[in-house]
């Protein structure tokens, strides 16, 4: 079910509402929220978007049509990913460590990635002509931003036209070996969708909020989020005090690529420093062992 809370926030309610109140403890927590939601979504399209939805049509049926259509695009890209995990034994598990030298991809993971890349790129240039959100002769690109031990993300690049900013697609694992780890409690689609939608709708006043790159939406039940471009932007150094001291802690901003222009990117391992990390029955790996989120 969709609600609209203001004239320009239209956004589904249910686990969204929940999450914005807190960060929810372990995937059985998790997943009781997720199974008792009356809807997949939690967030909203980004503000951009719906700005321009809300200009399409005044009549509600019709925004909330094309809000549940758009983000049922990003579901169905989503399950593409899924199909191809299942159709190709090894697309994930391929995926090679080269030790020294950081990850490289196999030969079958590129190929496949590619192939999902021009699917998702149709897909949500289709539907964006249809509601008349891009020009006719315009696409929407998608590019590979990055892969670790849980998914993969992706850039979506808008026509220059829309003035849309580029976000990240980031796409859980259907099978996730790490699922049934301690690590789990704190990473995964359903942890990670509580903590961006947490983080996002804190009051603007609390700094440690600009710490992270705001979350826009995702499903808890086709396992991806699309959040903000860390590009998007000015840069800022990584306030020290803050990240030691601040409401939360993140055990993986040991990893670089999670942390660009001094805010973290990836939510996974992100908990609220007020609460003892045994909760989470999360074992920080070493840094000699430490996987990539």
């Amino acid at each position: 079910m969709i609600t609209n809370n203001t004239a320009n926030s239209p956004s589904f309610s249910g686990a969204t509402r929940i999450f914005k109140k807190d960060i929810y403890v372990g995937q059985a927590t998790l997943s009781a929220i997720r199974d008792t939601a009356n809807s997949e979504y939690v967030g909203q399209l980004p503000k951009e978007l719906i700005r321009d939805i809300l200009k399409i049509s005044s009549s509600k049926e019709e925004q909330t049509h094309i809000i549940k259509t758009i983000m049922d695009t990003f579901g169905k890209c989503s399950d593409m990913l899924d199909q191809i995990e299942q159709r190709d034994i090894g697309f994930w598990e391929k995926i090679k460590l080269t030790f020294g030298f950081g990850t490289k991809p196999c030969i079958l993971a590129q190929r496949k990635t590619k192939e999902f890349q021009s699917y998702m790129s149709q897909s949500l240039s289709n539907v964006f002509k249809k509601f008349n959100l891009i020009g006719q002769n315009e696409n929407i690109k998608v590019k590979e931003l990055g892969f670790g031990s849980f998914g993969k993300t992706f850039e979506i690049i808008f026509p220059e036209s829309t003035n849309y900013s580029t976000k990240v697609f980031k796409k859980f694992r259907l099978n996730n070996p790490n699922e049934a780890s301690n690590i789990s409690t704190i990473h995964g689609a359903l942890a990670e969708n509580n903590i961006g939608i947490y983080v996002t709708n804190l009051n603007k006043k609390i700094k440690e909020r600009e710490q992270f790159v705001e979350t826009h939406f995702g499903s808890l039940r086709r396992n991806f989020m699309l959040t903000e471009h860390a590009n998007n932007y000015p840069p800022r150094k990584m306030n020290q005090r803050i990240k030691v001291f601040g409401r939360f802690c993140s055990f993986d901003m040991a990893n670089n690529d999670n942390v660009v222009n001094g805010r973290i990117v990836d939510y996974g391992g992100t908990t609220l420093n007020c609460r003892p990390v045994n909760i989470y029955t999360y074992t920080a790996p070493s840094p000699q062992k430490r996987v990539l989120p």
